[in-house]
């Protein structure tokens, strides 16, 4: 059987990037989470303000960005 070349190239170093921004993400839910819980953590405000900018990009960009822009071939 014959192998088939596929049409999309590879992008090493973007998904390099993505898989940095994924761990970033995900640092970002432990940490909204973890300081939502612990109400005498010091700096629970920043925290909770930062992780929360981090997340409401992740949700912008990952689900709501790639609905509207689709590719028009």
């Amino acid at each position: 059987m014959k192998n088939k070349e596929t049409a999309h190239p590879t992008h090493p170093v973007r998904n390099f990037f993505y898989v940095l921004w994924s761990l970033l993400n995900l640092f970002a839910f432990l940490a909204f989470f973890f300081a939502l819980s612990r109400e005498a953590l010091p700096l629970r405000m920043p925290i909770l303000i930062g992780a929360g900018a981090v997340l409401a990009l992740a949700i912008f960009f990952g689900f709501f960005r790639p609905l509207f822009t689709a590719k028009r071939r």
